[in-house]
């Protein structure tokens, strides 16, 4: 009850800080990351520019009940919602180019036991993870001159926490005192995406292009 109250939350601040700079920008970049089908998920992302060289990316990532490489004798769901924040290295090119960016990433992540495993590395109930990370990278973006946008970006992290409950077949608490982790020794975390979308210019920046 409580993940999906946050989800809900979440969503509509989402929403909310999306319309609110989409008052004032030029354009908004809205993308998803393609390879993310692969993994039974879906990405959806939003870059709005904020001064001539910083832009923010509000992000939310889905994933489907499904089994995945990282934890082959689980079926896992739930979703991840993040924000980064985006520094591109030249002005003159309208937010595409070469840039750095900070991000900060919560994700809340049932795992459902579908084999039976090792007792000693802590995974042999259904179980609840909450993660938040933080971290920074780098990455490249063009926009074509019909909107079309392709890019891709690299960064590394470190979880700052990482808790997990003990839930049921359906998904219910079973104790919902969190416990301490980490269930994955490695606080490491590596993020990577490929980009495609599409910019959504206003009227006023198509008249102030055709009039330069």
């Amino acid at each position: 009850m409580y993940g999906r109250n946050l989800l809900k939350v979440s969503f509509s601040l989402w929403i909310l800080l999306t319309g609110a700079f989409n008052l004032t920008a030029q354009y908004v970049d809205l993308g998803t990351n393609p390879m993310s089908l692969l993994f039974a998920s879906t990405k959806l992302t939003a870059e709005i520019p904020v001064s001539p060289l910083v832009s923010i990316e509000p992000q939310a990532n889905y994933l489907f009940r499904s089994r995945r490489f990282w934890s082959s004798g689980y079926e896992s769901t739930g979703y991840r919602i993040g924000l980064s924040t985006l520094l591109y290295f030249d002005e003159d090119r309208q937010h595409q180019g070469w840039y750095g960016f900070i991000y900060g990433r919560y994700g809340s992540i049932s795992y459902f036991d579908r084999e039976t495993v090792n007792l000693l590395n802590r995974m042999s109930e259904n179980y609840r993870q909450s993660r938040l990370t933080l971290g920074f990278g780098g990455g490249f973006k063009h926009v074509f001159n019909h909107g079309l946008i392709l890019g891709a970006s690299l960064g590394a992290g470190r979880t700052f926490l990482d808790d997990f409950i003990l839930i049921d077949d359906n998904g219910q608490p079973i104790d919902v005192t969190p416990q301490s982790g980490p269930i994955f020794e490695d606080l490491f975390s590596v993020y990577g995406r490929i980009s495609v979308g599409y910019r959504f210019r206003t009227k006023e920046y198509n008249q102030a292009t055709k009039q330069d």
